[in-house]
């Protein structure tokens, strides 16, 4: 009878965790692009100041974690900016949790909201213009004349 207990037991949370976005492969799906203008600069995602993943534009980021996420993208020669990630509910993954929920004691949706596996990123691509560092962008005139025997730049 006590091995026919743990059994049912096993099953039971076998049951539930299935049940469940967070145990599932649901929070792997969510990402971001990261565009720049230019390109080829360093994106880099940091949570509540570890650096988490980094990657070079244009890039995709994929993230684990919806806690305090911020976005530094940066370019040698240029200005780095710090963006924030910010998150949403996603009525689809809502109601995937609610029906699956339902039959098991609202237990996997109550996961799910805690976990953060019910939350998708506000937006799917972010475009960075970097503007380039004070003193590092000149502007050159050159006047350049073209004859048969010589070339004169001024």
């Amino acid at each position: 009878m006590k091995n026919f207990m743990k059994y049912i037991a096993v099953l039971s949370i076998c049951f539930v965790c299935t049940q469940c976005l967070t145990m599932s492969l649901f929070p792997l799906s969510r990402s971001i692009k990261v565009e720049s203008n230019p390109p080829s600069a360093r994106a880099q995602l940091y949570d509540e100041g570890e650096l988490v993943d980094e990657v070079f534009t244009p890039g995709r980021i994929y993230l684990f974690r919806v806690r305090n996420l911020t976005l530094k993208v940066s370019r040698p020669g240029y200005k780095t900016v710090t963006v924030p990630i910010r998150f949403k509910y996603s009525p689809v993954r809502l109601t995937i949790a609610g029906l699956m929920g339902c039959t098991c004691l609202l237990i996997p949706t109550g996961l799910d909201f805690l976990s953060g596996a019910t939350e998708v990123p506000a937006q799917n691509v972010y475009t960075v213009t970097l503007e380039p560092e004070d003193g590092s962008e000149h502007s050159i005139e050159l006047q350049v004349i073209a004859t048969n025997k010589e070339i004169i730049i001024r």
